[in-house]
C-alpha cells in the first residue's frame, strides 16, 4: 500500500507491504495529478519505507520515475526512512541513477527521533544525526 500526503513544506510518501503494481500506478498518478500540483516551487519529500524490505524490481522502476518527476517539479531534498542497510544501498543506487544523491539522506527508524530528523532534513536541510552512512551501517549517535 502507498499513502501520499501534502504538508506545508512538501510531500510525505508512506509505503507498506504488500506494494502491488496497481498501488504503484495509483501512486504515480496521484503524485503527478494532485500532490505535485499542490507543492510549492521548491520542496522536500519524506519517504517512510520503515516497513519495507528490499526493493522489488517493479518498485525500483517506479521509484526511478517518481524521483525524476519530483526533481523536475522542484524537489530539493528527500529523506528516506528505512529499517535496514540493504534498502539504504538500493535507494543510494537509485539516487545515483537519477542525479539526486546529494539531496538524499537515509534515516534509521530504529533511532527514536527519526521522524523529527527526517522532517528537519526534508523541510529545512538540517543534517540528521541518525543516518545510515555511506558504508550502509547505522551512524553512531
Amino acid at each position: 500500500m502507498v499513502h501520499i500526503s501534502t504538508r506545508s513544506w512538501g510531500i510525505v510518501v508512506t509505503m507498506t507491504p504488500p506494494v502491488r503494481k496497481a498501488d504503484l500506478a495509483r501512486f504515480f498518478d496521484e503524485l503527478r495529478m494532485t500532490h505535485l500540483q499542490e507543492a510549492k516551487g521548491f520542496f522536500g519529500v519524506l519517504f517512510d519505507l520503515s516497513a519495507m524490505g528490499p526493493l522489488h524490481p517493479d518498485l525500483r522502476d517506479h521509484m526511478i520515475s517518481a524521483l525524476k518527476l519530483l526533481v523536475q517539479r522542484g524537489m530539493v531534498r528527500s529523506a528516506f526512512c528505512l529499517n535496514n542497510a540493504l534498502l539504504a544501498s538500493q535507494i543510494r543506487r537509485l539516487g545515483s541513477m537519477t542525479d539526486t544523491s546529494s539531496g538524499i539522506r537515509f534515516l534509521d527508524v530504529e533511532h527514536p527521533d527519526w521522524h523529527k530528523d527526517a522532517e528537519g532534513w526534508a523541510c529545512s536541510g538540517i543534517e540528521p544525526v541518525n543516518s545510515f552512512d555511506s558504508q550502509g551501517s547505522s551512524a553512531p549517535t
